[in-house]
């Protein structure tokens, strides 16, 4: 796996701590936009929001170089106004972000988004905790919410709204979930909020409830998991889910990682996939991202995860499976799973007349289909199955190559093998081994396009 080797904050951390860091360079530069910038971004990433808005409001009055600080301090400020209740300063900051005209990043996307949504009177607050009337309110008495063991394993986190109304007695009632993460944390945010208290006379709000993991190696999140499930069958059961240690990306990602890190955003990627009969994902699609390498990317990881398949009448069946990823920082704040969804809804929102991904293009032409070195190809395995000696060739001690033809899909799955040459008692062999293979998905100027070249195959017995 590899490091960002262009920033820093992907590899290391400061040792005196980033809040320090970057106050020196504050002290060394007062009027540095970008210094008050980024000592911002660590404020709110520590939930310190009067800090921060302090200092994208220091970084407004800088140079404003480089000039991007400008329309982002903005939206900085009316996320935090937003995700405190403040709607109507949330409002003004996103026009002033309008107004300079800058939409490095897609700044001004989100700001007419969301402009867009408040006049049509579709806003809704992001509470972090209860939120009535635009204010956050903080039980007096709070039980911590208990992790499942399959979220634990499939290490999920996110955010958990509810939606109720705190009764005379101080405690919540008629709760309803308006967001759900999966896994079982719906069902144990429930249970935990029902024994919060509240000094609060009779009022309706929503409620969060936040699922962390301080144990968190990968910069890579589960977020949210959603299977669909047909009547009378059980769901697929998690077996094991790996994440990449490190900045976990592949050679394709390292440019658009080192800009997501630049800019203190967070990669995000939606992804939908069939569990099939033997608990492998499969059939992945895409239907949004915030760019089209992290689809790649997160399809490449999901790959790799495991399953107990879903069961109906005793039989294996697929599953239809959804699945939000993040990309960024080792530990999620609740601002940055708020900035997260909005960007998702608003990626949905987007995309929400565009076809899923297949085969086939708008016009159902098939898919761009380009021809590939072995060797370079061969970089982008993430899954070998090694060929499983013949019975018959042991006898004989036959042993040898097969040469294969392989088409890749746009998913990084094997779809067809073509045998080219090779002994016939070995070719059924070598071709049910590579037909199991995954690779990494191939981009071509942003969308994946299918893949084919020649592969030997080495059968025989094994050491």
């Amino acid at each position: 796996m590899l490091c960002l080797p262009l920033v820093h904050a992907v590899c290391q951390d400061d040792p005196d701590g980033p809040v320090a860091a970057h106050a020196r360079l504050v002290a060394e530069d007062p009027k540095s936009s970008l210094a008050h910038y980024r000592l911002a971004e660590v404020y709110l990433r520590e939930n310190n929001y009067q800090s921060a808005a302090n200092e994208f409001r220091e970084a407004l009055s800088g140079d404003q170089e480089p000039v991007w600080t400008n329309v982002w301090s903005h939206i900085q400020l009316a996320r935090i106004f937003d995700v405190t209740g403040q709607h109507d300063r949330a409002v003004n900051e996103y026009r002033q972000a309008q107004r300079t005209g800058d939409n490095t990043d897609g700044a001004l996307d989100q700001a007419n988004n969301y402009l867009k949504r408040a006049e049509n009177g579709n806003y809704v607050p992001r509470p972090q905790r209860l939120l009535v009337n635009g204010i956050p309110i903080v039980p007096i008495q709070k039980t911590d919410p208990e992790y499942t063991e399959q979220a634990r394993l499939a290490e999920l986190e996110g955010t958990v709204l509810l939606r109720g109304t705190i009764g005379e007695d101080g405690f919540a009632h008629d709760l309803e979930v308006t967001e759900p993460v999966g896994l079982g944390l719906d069902e144990k945010a429930m249970e935990a909020v029902k024994q919060w208290h509240y000094q609060l006379t009779v009022t309706t709000g929503q409620i969060a409830v936040d699922f962390r993991l301080s144990t968190k190696q990968s910069r890579w999140h589960l977020i949210r998991v959603q299977f669909d499930t047909p009547p009378g069958t059980s769901r697929p059961v998690f077996t094991n889910a790996l994440y990449p240690i490190g900045a976990g990306l592949g050679p394709e990602a390292i440019e658009e990682g080192t800009l997501v890190v630049a800019m203190g955003r967070l990669a995000t990627a939606k992804l939908t996939f069939d569990v099939d009969e033997q608990g492998v994902p499969v059939h992945f699609q895409v239907p949004n991202s915030s760019e089209a390498v992290w689809g790649s990317e997160a399809t490449a990881i999901v790959g790799q995860w495991r399953f107990t398949p879903g069961m109906k009448n005793g039989i294996a069946v697929a599953v239809s499976c959804t699945v939000e990823l993040v990309w960024g920082e080792r530990e999620l704040n609740d601002p940055m799973l708020a900035q997260v969804r909005q960007a998702m809804a608003e990626q949905t929102a987007a995309s929400s007349d565009i076809v899923p991904r297949s085969t086939a293009g708008p016009s159902g032409m098939e898919a761009t289909r380009i021809a590939v070195d072995a060797q370079a190809q061969a970089s982008k395995l993430v899954i070998r199955i090694p060929p499983e000696y013949p019975s018959a060739a042991s006898v004989s001690g036959l042993r040898g190559t097969v040469r294969l033809r392989v088409l890749i899909g746009i998913d990084g799955r094997v779809r067809q093998a073509e045998v080219m040459d090779g002994d016939p008692g070995l070719i059924q062999a070598a071709a049910e081994s590579v037909k199991q293979w995954v690779y990494q998905p191939t981009l071509l100027n942003g969308p994946p396009v299918e893949v084919t070249f020649e592969a030997d195959v080495d059968v025989g017995p094994s050491r």
